[in-house]
């Protein structure tokens, strides 16, 4: 199966104030194949996010490499992360944060296909139909703006904006958050249909581990930087070899999202 991403042994450093560096993410390697869902876990500040942000070009790691297909992603110019965009999309976590305010909803959804697809007007406006009933945002919204929207609701619209041009990965940096289980679940179940029609790869980070275990083939545990496990289809936690993975995932495992009605 073909590797659509791969990371080798990449790190990222920052220099604090005091000229002190810290280790953020520290030589991780993995791959993505195409057409699977992965999820990241790992508690507040175990590099999960600083990752999403090297995949999607925000930054640059300070070693290693971040590959997508054929393509290796450090130091690219402008204009071909760009073009890069259209293939890996990141919805942030804060979605109030990423929308700009002054902007309807219509023109936010709208927005990459023009930039990035340079569609035609009526093919904008299927995709935009098609992607609203999709995330069940009511046709009302169109001409609203963020601020009148509730956070959920507000994220939706930013994983709208994602999908809007079908990428071949897609990146959630904690973007189902902010959602009661109900809608979360609603809307988990229609990302894996999307996935499932469009093959495209999804990677959810995520502290959530029943999000983790409700979406993905393959789980990557994060600790402190560092990529300690990579567990596939768990059915058995003696099968974890890390006392921190086993703790993470027992503390979560006893809700079940197939039961939430």
């Amino acid at each position: 199966m073909i590797y659509i991403l791969e990371l080798v042994n990449v790190s990222k450093e920052y220099k604090r104030k005091n000229k002190e560096t810290v280790m953020a993410v520290d030589n991780v390697s993995f791959t993505l194949k195409k057409g699977q869902i992965y999820s990241m876990v790992g508690e507040s500040g175990s590099g999960k996010s600083t990752v999403a942000r090297m995949i999607n070009m925000m930054e640059m790691p300070s070693k290693g490499e971040v590959r997508f297909k054929d393509n290796v992603l450090n130091n690219l110019k402008y204009k071909d992360i760009l073009y890069m965009r259209k293939n890996i999309q990141l919805v942030l976590q804060n979605g109030k944060a990423s929308l700009n305010p002054t902007k309807s909803v219509q023109y936010l959804i709208e927005e990459p296909m023009k930039n990035i697809l340079n569609f035609s007007r009526e093919l904008i406006k299927k995709h935009l139909y098609d992607v609203m009933d999709k995330l069940e945002l009511p046709k009302l919204y169109l001409k609203k703006r963020p601020y009148e929207l509730s956070g959920g609701e507000q994220q939706r619209v930013c994983i709208a904006r994602a999908l809007t041009v079908s990428p071949e990965l897609i990146v959630f940096d904690e973007s189902l958050s902010g959602q009661d289980d109900i809608t979360r679940k609603k809307l988990m179940d229609v990302l894996k249909n999307i996935q499932s029609k469009n093959s495209c790869t999804m990677l959810l980070i995520t502290h959530d581990i029943d999000v983790a275990l409700y979406m993905s083939d393959h789980i990557l545990v994060m600790k402190e930087g560092k990529l300690i496990e990579e567990v596939n289809f768990i059915t058995d936690m003696n099968s974890l070899k890390e006392e921190y993975s086993r703790t993470l995932f027992s503390e979560y495992i006893k809700k079940e999202w197939r039961n939430v009605e």
